[in-house]
């Protein structure tokens, strides 16, 4: 029966959620307009009442991007900007200029995200972030989602007896307390990033307008 629930949610995913009509230049063409080159990752907006979220999603963003195709300016050179009382805070910037990350950072592009909702559930997390790369010369909106996915993380052996259920149960408690949270995190990160227009750095780049893009909001379940 659950097997047949997956693949009942699977199929609405697919119908719901697929590329559509859309191609990478009609849905983002002001990135191939400004071909951003170094993209600058400034520190989460966190709306929810889970204190380790921000950072467990700061710490996995950098290698979707990268993997794209672009360069990010590494945290250990930012990292102190962003604290204390005088430190560079993204509730500040997410609307303002942008042109002082270009002239300290040699940046092209800043990433802001803001998590709505990142909610854990039995054997899954529920979260909601908002993507937003923004020009650090013009202020515009280069690339902007809001991906809302369910995450299933539990494990299952496979076996039909109680014995594997306890197993299941055990395995799922110890996974969680592990890597679930992080594991959430670069689900999404990927399935954000995963039709961002490619960087300089890619074999990709400017060969890849005609590739099939996904709508701006988004609704997605993940299995481990």
């Amino acid at each position: 029966m659950k097997k047949i629930l997956y693949l009942v949610l699977f199929s609405i995913l697919v119908s719901s959620c697929g590329p559509g009509r859309y191609t990478r230049m009609e849905q983002y063409p002001a990135m191939y307009q400004e071909h951003p080159g170094t993209i600058l990752i400034m520190s989460p907006i966190n709306n929810t009442q889970h204190p380790d979220a921000g950072d467990i999603l700061y710490s996995s963003l950098a290698h979707p991007l990268v993997d794209a195709g672009y360069y990010v300016v590494s945290p250990f050179i930012v990292g102190d900007a962003f604290t204390g009382v005088n430190g560079y805070k993204s509730e500040d910037y997410i609307e303002g200029g942008l042109k002082v990350f270009n002239q300290k950072y040699g940046a092209d592009a800043v990433l802001f995200t803001v998590i709505e909702y990142w909610f854990k559930y039995g054997a899954g997390i529920s979260t909601k972030i908002r993507y937003v790369l923004r020009s650090a010369h013009t202020g515009e909106i280069l690339f902007d989602r809001t991906n809302s996915m369910t995450h299933d993380l539990s494990i299952t052996t496979g076996f039909g007896s109680n014995l594997g259920l306890l197993i299941d149960v055990a395995g799922t408690v110890v996974n969680t307390f592990a890597t679930d949270y992080v594991y959430a995190a670069r689900a999404s990160n990927m399935y954000v990033f995963k039709d961002l227009p490619r960087g300089k750095y890619s074999p990709e780049y400017m060969k890849d307008q005609e590739a099939p893009a996904r709508k701006n909001n988004q609704n997605a379940i993940h299995f481990r």
